[in-house]
C-alpha cells in the first residue's frame, strides 16, 4: 500500500512459489480472507441518499477524478497511495464503501483496512467501480 507504480505477476503467487522466487515476507493471511460482497452502484447511490447509512471512500488519485469526473455524492476523497497514512480519519462506526475507477484496486484495500482491524461488516467496495457509477446514468460531477 502506498505505491503508485504497482505491476502484477502474471502468474500470481502461487506461480512465484513455483518458480522457487523468495517473498519479503511468509505473511499473507489477511490475502486468503474473504471479501466483503461489494455493494451494487444502485444500492450505494439509494444508501447515499437516506443520509448517514454509508460513507462513500473515493480511492482514485486526483488525475483520475479530473479525468472521468466524481460522483455526486458527500465523499471522503483518501487516494490509495495515501491510505496507509490516513486510514485514522476513517469512521470505524458506520459503513464505508470504497470506489476506485473499475474495482480492481479497491478490493486490495479492503484487505489492507482487515487487516488494520476494520471489522469486516463496516467495509466493502462498489461493484464494477466509478465506471459502472457513469455508465448507469447515477449523479456524477465533471
Amino acid at each position: 500500500m502506498g505505491y503508485r507504480n504497482v505491476y502484477w505477476y502474471k502468474e500470481g503467487i502461487s506461480g512465484w512459489r513455483k518458480n522457487h522466487l523468495e517473498f519479503e515476507s511468509a505473511d499473507f493471511a489477511f490475502m486468503s480472507r474473504p471479501l466483503p460482497p461489494p455493494m451494487e452502484p444502485e444500492e450505494l447511490n439509494h444508501k447515499l441518499q437516506e443520509g448517514n447509512a454509508v460513507v462513500l471512500v473515493d480511492i482514485r488519485d486526483e488525475a483520475s477524478k479530473k479525468k472521468f469526473g466524481v460522483i455526486d455524492a458527500p465523499a471522503l476523497s483518501i487516494p490509495l497511495y495515501r491510505l496507509h497514512k490516513e486510514i485514522s480519519k476513517l469512521p470505524k462506526n458506520r459503513k464505508l464503501v470504497l470506489c476506485d475507477i473499475k474495482a480492481k484496486q479497491a478490493p486490495s484495500a479492503c484487505r489492507y483496512m482487515m487487516d488494520q482491524r476494520f471489522p469486516i461488516t463496516r467495509i466493502t467496495y462498489m461493484k464494477g467501480g466509478y465506471m459502472a457509477w457513469k455508465e448507469q446514468g447515477l449523479p456524477t460531477k465533471e
